[in-house]
């Protein structure tokens, strides 16, 4: 496919690098940061003639998005390392069932993200033999303990960085979520 990276990094108002942008740039742009930046940067593109399409690679909350005031002419993609939250998994299953106990919501793949992050932080806090201090905590996570969450496997290795889960969804130019 031949494809190239071109890195474009902003110093401060990400909204004031999403105006810089030339005609040339990419149609296609990888976005790394949060829900707030994401918002404005596609404010930024709003004023652009051409059309582009952001991927986000970083948990973004696509109605949230919608509520912070993105771009309604941008199309953003975001993608979550996590199974879709219909899976019949042990821990999405749990992720329901909690999620309904608890709130009046629907689920989403932000919140399924969330959930696997806090019971994978709860067992390694569990699993430290140690008091809890900074110290301690932060030598504990930087083991990374390989660990399978209720069909859910979460592993680290420098070396190959790959997942077996991606979810996407798009937030269309009418405001609507694919996924």
């Amino acid at each position: 496919m031949q494809l190239q990276l071109q890195s474009f990094q902003g110093s401060g108002d990400v909204c004031l690098l999403g105006q810089k942008l030339i005609p040339g740039t990419p149609a296609v742009l990888l976005f790394v940061g949060g829900t707030p930046e994401l918002a404005r940067f596609t404010q930024g593109l709003e004023k652009q003639a051409r059309q582009r399409y952001i991927v986000a690679l970083a948990d973004v909350n696509l109605q949230t998005l919608l509520q912070m005031g993105a771009a309604r002419n941008t199309p953003v993609i975001a993608t979550q390392p996590v199974p879709m939250v219909n899976s019949s998994l042990p821990v999405v299953r749990q992720y329901r069932d909690t999620l309904a106990r608890l709130f009046d919501e629907a689920p989403t793949p932000l919140s399924l993200a969330g959930f696997i992050a806090a019971r994978y932080t709860f067992e390694v806090l569990n699993g430290m033999e140690k008091a809890l201090t900074r110290q301690s905590v932060l030598a504990g996570f930087q083991k990374r303990t390989s660990l399978n969450m209720g069909g859910f496997r979460i592993a680290f290795n420098a070396q190959q960085r790959s997942g077996s889960y991606v979810t996407q969804s798009m937030l269309a130019v009418d405001g609507r979520l694919i996924g």
